[in-house]
């Protein structure tokens, strides 16, 4: 199959009509359509459904979508690493970060190895570390900058000297606000806001006691769209205190939690996979300079 085929079948089901992505595609509308009809004929599935100028993709096209994707991104893949092998160092680099304190020393990274390699790219995603983890266990990232608690058994990983406190994150107005720490049981009659992700919620269990007499209202992935559910309407945030590094805002108000509790940050990468010589090197220059 030619992979042209697939990036016309992308196109169209990204387009979702005919016509205007053959012009995207700069070919007519019958060779599109011939093309389309000539990959159905090699898969031996219908994929599209065509209702005069709509389109859809049937159940065996949404499958075939996110494969062909996956192909093409493979082959992409594949590509960089040849390319990357080269005594000129270029490539693309994949790497996802959470938000926190430690996004201020990614960006020096990604920084400082752009200028001792000009010709090399990042590709810079942020999110939680459940999805993180996710697109690294299918070959979407390259490295995770993650904070711990994490799956020690499925990645290899640097632990990274940087740290982050615990805290609750409320209005400045709050009646909380006028608090230097607070205690667990400060919270009991708050609406809460808190972690999607179950590693991190079973943490925060075996450090905070009564932690389960809680109820939290919302659960978040990624704090700042919880910001105007803060600012506005009176939740508080559990959260680490680099949230406001990333995001600061003056109405914004930390306090930490008593007792006190930190986590550490590590890089983590799969285990199982070789490192191509472009991440390698990447690894490299983030542990030369943290000696």
């Amino acid at each position: 199959m030619e992979t042209r085929l697939l990036k016309y079948y992308l196109k169209v089901a990204q387009v979702g009509n005919i016509t205007q992505a053959a012009h995207q595609l700069h070919v007519t509308q019958p060779t599109l359509s011939r093309q389309l009809t000539k990959l159905e004929n090699e898969v031996g599935v219908k994929l599209l459904n065509r209702t005069n100028h709509q389109l859809s993709l049937t159940e065996a096209g949404i499958i075939f979508e996110r494969r062909a994707q996956q192909i093409l991104g493979l082959l992409s893949d594949t590509k960089r690493e040849i390319t990357a092998s080269a005594p000129n160092l270029t490539g693309l680099i994949k790497v996802g970060c959470v938000e926190s304190k430690l996004s201020v020393k990614v960006a020096e990274w990604l920084n400082g190895f752009q200028q001792r390699y000009p010709q090399v790219q990042f590709e810079l995603y942020g999110a939680d570390g459940d999805d993180l983890k996710e697109k690294l266990d299918t070959n979407r990232l390259d490295f995770a900058f993650l904070i711990e608690p994490i799956e020690a058994a499925k990645y290899n990983y640097l632990t990274l000297p940087y740290y982050e406190n615990w805290g609750v994150f409320v209005n400045k107005n709050h009646p909380l606000a006028s608090k230097k720490q607070v205690k667990i049981t400060d919270l009991a009659d708050q609406k809460i806001i808190m972690t999607r992700r179950n590693i991190v919620k079973a943490e925060i269990n075996s450090w905070l006691a009564s932690f389960q007499e809680l109820t939290p209202k919302i659960f978040m992935n990624l704090p700042n769209n919880t910001n105007l559910l803060i600012l506005n309407h009176g939740y508080c945030a559990i959260g680490i205190e680099g949230i406001l590094t990333v995001s600061p805002h003056p109405d914004l108000c930390f306090l930490p939690i008593s007792p006190p509790h930190h986590s550490g940050h590590v890089l983590a990468w799969r285990k199982n996979f070789p490192l191509t010589p472009l991440t390698e090197k990447f690894l490299a220059y983030v542990k030369d300079s943290l000696n």
